[in-house]
């Protein structure tokens, strides 16, 4: 099996009921800011597109589609679409209890 060929992916995947997804899709040239609270327990895949990830005092980081990544607590400020097209993000989490 060649890890190159298989990708994760959500879309048009059925989750157990205890998770929830969420699609975030970022155009163009668009910025979006962080609330770092908002992807606590988070897992992320960028189902199309790139994305940039803009830290504190840092380079900025570029991922393609097909990356998994967790955002919460990397200090991470904002993330960037630098491509020409829209960039899909996905993100799994717990479904939050509400009391």
């Amino acid at each position: 099996m060649s890890w190159e060929s298989e990708r994760l992916a959500f879309l048009d995947h059925h989750l157990p009921r205890d998770f929830e997804m969420r699609v975030v899709t970022l155009a163009p040239g668009c910025r979006d800011v962080l609330d770092d609270g908002e992807w606590q327990d988070a897992l992320l895949v960028v189902e199309q597109g790139d994305i940039d990830l803009e830290r504190d005092h840092a380079p900025r980081v570029r991922l393609h589609g097909g990356a998994v990544l967790w955002l919460w607590g990397l200090g991470l400020r904002a993330l960037h679409n630098p491509g020409p097209v829209p960039t899909v993000l996905v993100a799994v989490q717990r479904r939050r209890k509400h009391l």
